[in-house]
């Protein structure tokens, strides 16, 4: 049984981190957003049983759990693409936490602006540790930047962004990206250059529990 007819569709690869999936689940399933518009696809990459557990032990029709193939989280989004309903798409990742009016905010900056074909959010990180500080500060610092004169959104990070269904009728992220980063700097950069709008709400925050090990 799932959402029959949902407005937005999160996708969640994830793989190996269980506890953190979960916290993420609650954030998602916690959102004060309609039940029944919304839908939560989670695309397990390790083909893990505990993820299966998991989900059925949450008895919620929102949530469901595709296999994807071991190919990496590019591979992973791809798949949870193809079997969206959602008007809307938005991705987050497994060790994220959404704020309450995460969703809300996603489906409502898509429908005050028809002609962006993606919604980023404000990310930020819950440490002290200076590495991770950096990391976020230079991912965020990626998203707006000069170009052709003026100053303009080129890329969101995959943890915490929505685009409009119609945008995966011709674009997808390159599969031959198999480990996390890099893949959604180069799927945006190809959709600006395409001439795709981006815009950036930051009160659509997401908080991101950033590991310090490289794996």
């Amino acid at each position: 049984m799932e959402v029959k007819s949902p407005e937005i569709s999160v996708i969640v690869p994830t793989r190996g981190r269980q506890a953190q999936l979960d916290r993420c689940l609650d954030s998602l399933c916690g959102q004060d957003f309609p039940r029944e518009k919304f839908e939560i696809i989670l695309v397990d990459d390790g083909n893990d049983p505990r993820v299966r557990e998991m989900v059925s032990s949450r008895n919620d029709v929102r949530v469901r759990c595709l296999v994807s193939g071991g190919k990496g989280p590019a591979a992973a989004r791809n798949a949870g693409v193809r079997i969206a309903a959602g008007r809307i798409i938005a991705f987050l990742d497994d060790d994220c936490l959404a704020q309450p009016d995460w969703i809300g905010r996603m489906v409502r900056g898509h429908t005050e602006h028809p002609e962006a074909a993606a919604i980023g959010g404000e990310t930020i990180t819950a440490t002290d540790d200076p590495r991770l500080l950096v990391g976020q500060f230079l991912s965020t610092c990626s998203i707006r930047t000069p170009v052709r004169g003026r100053e303009q959104n080129v890329f969101f990070p995959t943890c915490n962004v929505s685009l409009k269904q119609y945008v995966f009728r011709e674009h997808f992220f390159d599969e031959s990206f198999l480990f996390p980063g890099g893949e959604d700097l180069e799927f945006f950069w190809r959709l600006f250059k395409g001439g795709f709008e981006f815009i950036w709400d930051r009160a659509a925050v997401v908080r991101h529990d950033r590991s310090k090990s490289l794996s």
